[in-house]
């Protein structure tokens, strides 16, 4: 079963996997950095929602944590949402440094 995400009737609607070339242009327009999950030790999960689950992580051997954005593979985006999600990868690269309180 999918999720819709920010989507009404009259949009046309995509999987995220549809928009992953797009996606992928976008970052590299914008110098994103690409990173393997695999290069993550995951702690724990922060939260999680339709759309997708953050986890506090680590990258490799570091000591500093940081958020971890796992978008489901079944989301279903229009193209406001996607346009939103390319922005949130431009400013965050779906890596985003954590410095609250809570994780020092």
């Amino acid at each position: 079963m999918s999720k819709e995400y920010g989507s009404t009737e009259n949009d046309n609607k995509k999987t995220l996997s549809e928009y992953s070339e797009q996606l992928e242009k976008h970052s590299e327009k914008y110098g994103a950095q690409k990173y393997d999950y695999l290069q993550f030790n995951i702690l724990s999960i922060i939260g999680y929602g339709g759309s997708a689950i953050v986890y506090s992580a680590t990258f490799q051997e570091e000591k500093e944590k940081y958020a971890l954005k796992s978008l489901n593979n079944n989301l279903i985006l229009n193209y406001k949402s996607f346009k939103k999600l390319a922005r949130e990868v431009i400013v965050g690269h779906l890596i985003v440094k954590v410095r609250h309180l809570a994780f020092n």
